[in-house]
């Protein structure tokens, strides 16, 4: 079986900045989602 990790902004009011700040904020850029499958791909073995 597979597993997966739901990644997406928390229902709360929103940080103000560009888009880049505000993904990387919620950790959506590419090291948040980088962080998150590395911690997955650990905690697999």
């Amino acid at each position: 079986k597979g597993s997966f990790k739901r990644i997406g902004m928390p229902d709360e009011f929103a940080v103000l900045g560009t888009p880049d700040e505000i993904y990387h904020y919620y950790g959506m850029d590419r090291d948040g989602i980088v962080n998150v499958l590395t911690k997955m791909l650990q905690l697999g073995k």
